[in-house]
């Protein structure tokens, strides 16, 4: 046999690849950041062209945060921000920007949702945390990414 196997959902495969990259990068998150982090990826696998986007525009045209439609606009710049840099950093670095640049928007995005006053559907200390952890679960994802090369 080759060694290949699967689990029998896509969020458990990815909650498969969170832990083993945990293991190997020495980061312990706790399990709200990595039902996150799983959730996030899971969603972003059928979005092909994410990093399409302008990300400092998508920023400044939501940060207001004066809609639920703002704070999901935010949300979503935050979790590209992190697949980016942890995931797929040449394609910023092809782009001419800086690592950086886009680990700073990331952070400000999740900070902005953990202090925002629209309390209705985010859970902003959840959000407060991925601010907080956004450097080392960039590089927990890179470390996936590495684990399956």
């Amino acid at each position: 046999m080759n060694g290949f196997s699967t689990e029998p959902t896509p969020e458990s495969e990815w909650y498969k690849l969170i832990k083993e990259a945990q293991q190997l990068s020495g980061y312990h998150f706790e399990d709200p950041i990595q039902n996150y982090l799983m959730l996030t990826l899971n969603h972003y696998t059928s979005l092909c062209d994410f990093s399409s986007n302008i990300i400092a525009i998508d920023y400044l045209e939501h940060v207001k945060l004066e809609s639920q439609q703002d704070v999901h606009a935010i949300r979503d710049v935050g979790d590209q921000c992190l697949l980016l840099s942890g995931l797929f950093p040449q394609r910023v670095i092809q782009k001419n920007v800086s690592l950086h640049y886009v680990v700073g928007i990331g952070k400000q995005a999740y900070h902005s949702i953990a202090t925002a006053q629209h309390r209705e559907k985010y859970d902003n200390a959840l959000f407060y945390r991925l601010y907080e952890n956004f450097v080392g679960l960039m590089d927990l994802l890179h470390h996936m990414r590495n684990q399956r090369s």
